[in-house]
């Protein structure tokens, strides 16, 4: 009997173990570590969050496409493809922000790319460009970029910037299938 036991209890202590440090490794919401600062450049995953410039930041859904808008005229078609996100930002300062299309740029391989505003105003939904938030609020909106079909394989992430001139930024990594 004590054979018998003795597996079982190895298993179940070496499954506690593994489910422990599995929770601790994962990142609070709030973490510290999460927030951009002088001496610190926060990363992410695809499901994973980062405050820069006490703006919340986080992606709620990710897909490339080569065209965007209604058929027709209206219709615009990249020059490679169209990488379309949404993001969830929460305002955290106690006034009123309005982004810009310098607070997110997609990065791949040691290049950056600027959202696509003509792009971005196909979309259905709110575009991040000139979004209002008030304090305390979280909203949605799309980003859109166009890039070479190729980028998409060089594990490319958006890097979030201060809006206004300050230097402080973070990445949050697209997801892997877009």
């Amino acid at each position: 009997m004590l054979r018998m036991t003795l597996p079982l209890l190895l298993a179940v202590i070496a499954l506690t173990g593994c489910s422990a440090s599995a929770e601790e490794s994962k990142p609070a919401e709030n973490d510290p570590a999460k927030n951009a600062t002088e001496g610190n450049t926060p990363r992410a995953g695809s499901t994973g969050s980062i405050e820069v410039d006490d703006l919340r930041w986080h992606i709620t859904g990710a897909y490339s496409t080569a065209r965007l808008g209604e058929e027709g005229a209206g219709q615009v078609v990249a020059s490679g493809v169209f990488v379309v996100v949404y993001l969830g930002v929460t305002d955290n300062k106690s006034e009123s922000i309005t982004t810009t299309g310098e607070v997110v740029h997609l990065t791949a391989n040691g290049k950056s790319y600027a959202p696509d505003v003509e792009a971005g105003l196909q979309l259905s939904g709110k575009d991040l460009i000139d979004l209002e938030v008030g304090p305390g609020v979280t909203a949605e909106a799309g980003v859109v970029f166009d890039v070479a079909p190729q980028v998409l394989r060089e594990h490319p992430s958006l890097q979030f910037s201060e809006l206004g001139f300050g230097s402080t930024h973070g990445y949050i990594a697209l997801p892997s299938k877009l």
